[in-house]
């Protein structure tokens, strides 16, 4: 539920830039992490070196966005026909 504070919020946050709001969304993400949730950027950072490596070594094989996005489309619309 969100007061109407909040929404007053909401609403100047969202006239402000794109790189504006990430920060602040990353900052409010940040206050949810709890008390077990120290190690989370470090374990981030672990993954994201993990998939780096793997696209450099090509162990894995990258898909171009255009197909992934047609066979999206193709997903959503044969899920509606249902």
């Amino acid at each position: 539920m969100v007061t109407v504070k909040a929404q007053r919020v909401l609403d100047a946050a969202l006239r402000l830039p794109t790189r504006v709001r990430a920060d602040i969304a990353g900052h409010l993400l940040q206050t949810l992490d709890g008390p077990g949730a120290a190690g989370t950027e470090e374990a981030w950072a672990r993954e994201i070196g993990r998939r780096v490596r793997e696209i450099e070594t090509g162990a894995v094989r990258l898909v171009p966005w255009s197909r992934v996005r047609r066979e999206l489309r193709q997903r959503v619309r044969a899920a509606r026909r249902r």
